[in-house]
């Protein structure tokens, strides 16, 4: 039993560590679209 408990948590430590590698990612692409769209919507840049 104690074997299947041991799995079970190394199973849901991996789901997590995916979870947050996951929306960081998401997070990162956020920022640089809010970025990209900031230059596109700056007169000064598209001069």
């Amino acid at each position: 039993m104690r074997n299947c408990y041991d799995s079970l948590l190394s199973a849901a430590a991996v789901t997590a560590n995916c979870a947050y590698e996951f929306s960081e990612s998401l997070r990162e692409m956020g920022s640089c679209l809010l970025e990209k769209t900031a230059l596109l919507s700056d007169p000064e840049t598209c001069g």
